[in-house]
């Protein structure tokens, strides 16, 4: 897995060296995402639960470095409707009910990204509730991954 986002991070890299700062010209902190193997999240506009996300996968990261031979970079905050999905291999989504559906081309780039291999975890964050009659995400969950492939 790290192979494939240094080889496809480093050929956009690469590919880009000579006109930097030029439009179409990959963003830098998802090429050095690509290169260290860092986990990213949606953006979800609730600035509370994207600071959780930003922390949880910080937490995630030093516990793969401290106990594997895996060393991911910092998690990268995503942008669904700006930012380019390709260079990413795995997409963490925490699902709110207040969160705003994606644009249609966020979908078309979020399509292109599972179909080349990449991995999106939906985290509800009620597993510990099911049962008790709280609410749950999943009418949300299932409302933003609809228009998924």
């Amino acid at each position: 897995m790290r192979r494939r986002g240094f080889l496809l991070g480093g050929l956009l890299w690469a590919g880009g060296a000579g006109a930097q700062g030029m439009p179409g010209d990959p963003d830098p902190r998802l090429v050095a995402a690509a290169n260290r193997l860092a986990l990213a999240y949606v953006v979800t506009g609730d600035t509370r639960l994207d600071e959780i996300s930003r922390q949880g996968l910080e937490g995630l990261s030093q516990g793969l470095t401290l106990r594997t031979t895996v060393e991911p970079g910092p998690p990268v905050a995503i942008d669904l409707d700006r930012d380019d999905l390709s260079m990413l291999t795995f997409l963490y989504w925490p699902v709110s009910d207040t969160q705003p559906m994606p644009s249609p081309q966020a979908y078309v780039r979020l399509n292109r990204f599972l179909r080349s291999g990449g991995v999106i975890l939906f985290d509800t964050r009620d597993g510990d509730l099911a049962g008790t009659g709280a609410p749950d995400a999943s009418a949300a969950l299932q409302r933003l991954a609809a228009p998924l492939d």
